[in-house]
């Protein structure tokens, strides 16, 4: 199923409306959406953060600087 509103518009109505001091009916227009909508994505649904990558424990770092070919 698509989604009716992609992240990435999530993202950039968040920024225009939280970052400065345009009106909403300009950033609706601007992204060509109706007010409702707009207050719907404003207010309702949150953008999608990219999953942060896994830290290495120190074992795998401890395995891995054994494992490198300068020391074989």
């Amino acid at each position: 199923m698509k989604k009716k509103y992609p992240n990435s518009l999530i993202k950039e109505a968040h920024f225009l409306a939280f970052s400065g001091e345009i009106p909403n009916e300009d950033i609706a227009k601007y992204l060509r959406l109706t007010k409702n909508e707009l207050k719907y994505v404003l207010y309702t649904l949150k953008p999608k953060e990219k999953p942060k990558p896994k830290e290495r424990t120190i074992t795998e770092s401890f395995l891995d600087f054994f494992t490198l070919e300068e020391y074989k």
